[in-house]
């Protein structure tokens, strides 16, 4: 453990003062360059994300700049990187391909043990069912041998090798999840949608059962009685001026007193 960690630190550059200051001037050489791709143009970040990464994979920083992709974020290398890298891991014999029409196995023999290690089986049948083959672009209705033997390079560097790729993804795999993906000014790839089923609402509420309807008995509503604010007819004539007048129009006389509508 100690060992592992001492190579760790060793060439991990964001974990070292000079190293870190080291690789900031060989990422802002490379930023500057015209023949990296846009990604890494004017982009000193992305150029030290590089630089770290062919420092722990002990490869070529310009070759791993010319076979690294964004997509939506995320840094993806080409299958070809991958089988590149496990060749010369010095841990396996060159990497080959049992294959057929429909699906295909990489294998490489071990040096030290001697024994042939064997990658995941890729089948059609599961490049049908994780709708790799029904995207729209992809590349496995074009050059499905091609996009076989890469894939089975990842799945064997993912199961023997994983320090060879990190975590990430390959640029086949990333475009394989995402749709449509284009290039970016900055030289990175944006998509569109995501390779998930898009899920049709419509169609899922019109073929629902309906909910039967419960009939609720409404309480009699009560009516309450207002009192009627509405004028009062017009009396007699006013004894005191000979005019009809309203029992708000008496209330407010000063002879209701000896008026006969008030006795």
């Amino acid at each position: 453990m100690e060992s592992q960690l001492a190579t760790v630190e060793k060439h991990e550059m964001f974990l070292d003062e000079k190293a870190f200051e080291f690789a900031m001037r060989v990422a802002n050489v490379f930023a500057k360059s015209t023949m990296v791709p846009d990604q890494f143009k004017n982009n000193i970040g992305n150029c030290m994300i590089a630089l770290n990464y062919a420092s722990r994979v002990r490869a070529d920083p310009f070759m791993i700049m010319q076979n690294m992709y964004v997509v939506q974020g995320r840094p993806g290398i080409e299958g070809k990187l991958i089988i590149a890298l496990i060749n010369q891991s010095g841990r396996f014999e060159p990497l080959e391909f049992d294959e057929g029409p429909d699906f295909c196995v990489a294998h490489a023999k071990d040096i030290k043990s001697g024994k042939v290690l064997n990658g995941t089986k890729i089948t059609m049948d599961m490049v049908k069912t994780e709708g790799w083959l029904s995207k729209k672009g992809s590349k496995w209705q074009t050059m499905p041998g091609q996009m076989f033997r890469y894939r089975s390079a990842a799945f064997f560097a993912r199961t023997y090798c994983p320090e060879v790729l990190l975590g990430m993804q390959t640029k086949e795999e990333l475009d394989d999840v995402y749709i449509e993906t284009k290039r970016e000014p900055n030289g990175s790839y944006a998509a569109k949608s995501t390779g998930q089923k898009v899920v049709d609402l419509k169609s899922i509420i019109d073929d629902a059962t309906p909910l039967p309807v419960i009939e609720v008995e409404k309480e009699p509503v009560k009516e309450v009685e207002q009192e009627n604010d509405s004028p009062a007819k017009d009396i007699e004539e006013c004894p005191d001026d000979g005019k009809k007048k309203t029992m708000a129009e008496c209330e407010k006389c000063d002879q209701k007193k000896g008026c006969p509508a008030h006795s």
